[in-house]
């Protein structure tokens, strides 16, 4: 039996380590050269086209995201902190008054609990759809 646990641990720990790297790769991508506004756009449709494509790694990482004392919170931690990172700095050449960390945080969280909300409920929705919805709740930047 704790044999079987600990394969299941490493499973999860793999899973959140290669979802996180390709991840991370694509809101990278999507971002590339674009500053402002133009990057915001990019970041939250790239997480949402993300989204779309994995829906399982999505509530993996929105579950997982935000509990403490489990055995993979490292690396959740450090996905959680490189993404919402790529948020804080785009935030700041829009707003650079504003509390980058939390704002690139709630920016985050809002993209990723309105991806979980139109995947199973909205679908009659786009990304763009979606994406233009949590734009206008960063509007106020």
């Amino acid at each position: 039996r704790g044999a079987a646990i600990n394969q299941a641990k490493q499973r999860v720990e793999a899973a959140l380590t290669e979802g996180g790297e390709r991840l991370q790769a694509t809101i990278s991508a999507a971002r590339g050269d674009l500053r402002g506004r133009e990057a915001l756009a990019a970041v939250v449709g790239a997480l949402l086209t993300a989204m779309q494509a994995n829906p399982d790694f999505a509530k993996l990482m929105a579950a997982e995201g935000f509990r403490v004392e489990r055995v993979w919170q490292e690396t959740i931690g450090a996905l959680r902190s490189v993404t919402i990172a790529t948020f804080a700095e785009v935030i700041s050449e829009i707003s650079p008054d504003e509390d980058t960390s939390l704002v690139g945080a709630a920016t985050f969280g809002a993209v990723l609990v309105a991806g979980l909300e139109w995947l199973p409920f909205q679908t009659r929705r786009s990304v763009e759809d979606v994406r233009a919805s949590v734009l206008r709740l960063t509007s106020g930047l």
